[in-house]
């Protein structure tokens, strides 16, 4: 799909919305490509929103698509420094109350605010502001919001004087105690640029990097290699124990540590210890999530036994869960889909520990790397997907993952979908998967829900720990209407197709 395209889909409002909605997946895709990808768009992009502006402003904005849409050209455009179509946008953003995100503000900021080179290089404090606060609070890793500030460096070597592009070098050097992000790429920031051309070049080899270097496994094992967890200090005490996630989280608090998990739990765990310090911060959470997935309406119960496929596994609390719920005596196998070869082999052990007798599959691999041969073990007429935490991530193909999951469907298939609600286009990927069972036959909605940082709210750490109604009473526990930054976010998206 390219601007073009796009441009010819707009003859009418009607024409261009049937477009963007049959084509989201393609419009995320390119969303990730490389800047010099992205550049050969660059003019087709710019003519299609200034042109079309008058049939972008019709569209339909209480379809989440399209918000998404407008959103992803945003991102385009602060990549790009189109700075007219990024006002036409952001004049569409502000009339139809598209909400934003810190990350987002901090990205219309750098490329909106020039009225002169003294106060654009004024606005460095708050657009670090805003991305310290989107690591802190928003987003699951620091990548986007790495992007955005590396973009806003690019553009400013680009369009600012010598002068004062040294100028914002050394402001940006000083706030690097108050924002740690910025230290993550120090060697960017304190590199020359007496050599604009040079340091422009650099920055997007960058930015390039962060959007498409996905973390790789230590090894790729194929479903003939088991991969468990065994004679270690924590499987030998895991096996003189009756097993339970409570058990394994308590296990986990006794022995975490102060080490930052990276990437807020998302990255590929390669230390044990992190296994430990995941469990203490998000087991709770995790827990909460999958719990609420499995209430009514959804099936208490089902004929026979099933085959469970655990997407993205972590440390099979998904999985453990399930168990628990339903009772191992349910359970004929149990696939476990895991990069991190640390966490597959504890998620293995987990559910060998409390499922004995089922069949439990280990694949150490990313979503992209999947393919039919890695689920020929599947014969059951049953098939349960847990994609806890890993449907809103953006280092996988929604399409690709689609392609693999019609190669392998069976006769009953329900799926369990969780995750944090990030932001709507993260959320937008997981709504582009659901869409794609509705046309099943066999099609139900069991459970849909959101519940983000502002709107309804759902948990917290306080009110989960006491069992009861107590948000508003404890340090740092807004209970009042402004936003709590403590409270969970969630999204639940569970059916059968």
């Amino acid at each position: 799909m390219n601007f073009e395209q796009l441009s010819n889909a707009a003859s009418s409002v009607s024409s261009l919305s049937d477009f963007i909605v049959s084509h989201i997946s393609e419009i995320h895709e390119l969303s990730r490509a490389s800047y010099q990808e992205i550049e050969s768009h660059n003019d087709s992009l710019e003519r299609f929103i200034l042109f079309k502006s008058p049939i972008l402003r019709q569209l339909d904005y209480r379809n989440k698509d399209i918000r998404v849409f407008v959103l992803l050209l945003l991102d385009l455009c602060e990549r790009l420094d189109l700075e007219g179509a990024a006002k036409q946008l952001s004049n569409i953003i502000e009339t139809h109350e598209i909400p934003l995100n810190s990350r987002q503000v901090a990205g219309l900021i750098s490329i909106l605010n020039r009225t002169d080179a003294t106060s654009y290089i004024k606005n460095l404090p708050q657009i670090c502001a805003l991305l310290q606060r989107a690591i802190n609070e928003e987003d699951d890793n620091d990548t986007q919001a790495l992007i955005t500030f590396l973009t806003f460096y690019a553009n400013s070597v680009d369009i600012l004087h010598l002068e004062k592009l040294h100028e914002l070098q050394n402001d940006i050097l000083s706030l690097r105690t108050k924002y740690d992000f910025l230290n993550k790429h120090a060697d960017i920031i304190e590199a020359p640029i007496n050599d604009t051309s040079a340091a422009y070049e650099l920055i997007h080899n960058r930015i390039d990097t962060l959007q498409n270097d996905r973390p790789k496994p230590i090894i790729t094992a194929t479903t003939s290699d088991f991969l468990i967890e065994q004679d270690t200090t924590y499987s030998n005490w895991l096996q003189s124990q009756k097993c339970s996630f409570d058990l394994i989280r308590q296990y986990a608090v006794t022995n975490a540590t102060q080490q930052q998990l990276l990437g807020r739990g998302v990255d590929i765990i390669q230390d044990e210890q992190l296994l430990y310090n995941y469990l203490r911060s998000y087991g709770p959470m995790h827990k909460a999530k999958i719990e609420s997935a499995f209430q009514l309406n959804f099936p208490q119960s089902f004929e026979s036994k099933v085959d469970i496929i655990d997407w993205g596994c972590g440390q099979g609390v998904a999985s453990m869960l399930f168990i628990e719920k339903y009772g191992a005596e349910s359970i004929n196998s149990i696939t476990l889909i895991e990069p991190s070869v640390l966490a597959i082999k504890r998620a293995a052990l987990h559910c060998h520990q409390m499922c004995p007798n089922a069949n439990i599959i280990t694949i150490n691999k990313l979503l992209d790397d999947l393919d039919r041969n890695d689920f020929k073990h599947l014969y059951n007429n049953i098939t349960i997907h847990l994609f806890s935490n890993i449907l809103d991530i953006q280092d996988y193909s929604v399409g690709r993952l689609l392609n693999l999951m019609d190669s392998i469907k069976v006769e009953k298939e329900y799926y369990v979908c969780v995750s944090p609600y990030i932001d709507e286009i993260r959320s937008n990927r997981i709504e582009h998967f659901i869409n794609h069972f509705t046309s099943s036959p066999n099609f139900l909605v069991y459970h849909d829900t959101i519940n983000t940082k502002t709107n309804e709210f759902w948990e917290c750490n306080n009110t989960f720990r006491t069992k009861r109604n107590c948000h508003g009473e404890f340090r740092n526990c807004n209970g009042s209407f402004e936003p709590c930054w403590n409270r969970w976010t969630r999204i639940l998206k569970v059916f059968k197709a």
